[in-house]
């Protein structure tokens, strides 16, 4: 069985790692969508860090994106006790 839904697109509200995230998502299902952020373009929280869990790193493999957020990513090691 086939489910057809017909959508004039989805609102994503926040342009953080979870709406970017679904925003592309949906892209690859050609379902269009429009994000809306609250936070200015060049705010100061662009500067800051992101840490990404394994789950979010899942996400992002599934999502074909991950082999190039590792290349601009910083892996921090600490030594276990």
């Amino acid at each position: 069985m086939s489910v057809s839904i017909k959508t004039n697109g989805v609102a994503i509200i926040g342009a953080g790692l979870g709406g970017t995230a679904l925003a592309l998502a949906l892209h690859l299902q050609s379902i269009p969508c429009r994000i809306f952020e609250a936070r200015g373009a060049h705010s100061d929280i662009l500067s800051s860090g992101v840490t990404l869990t394994p789950n979010g790193c899942r996400v992002f493999d599934e999502l074909g994106i991950l082999s190039r957020l590792q290349e601009k990513s910083y892996i921090c090691e600490y030594p276990r006790r």
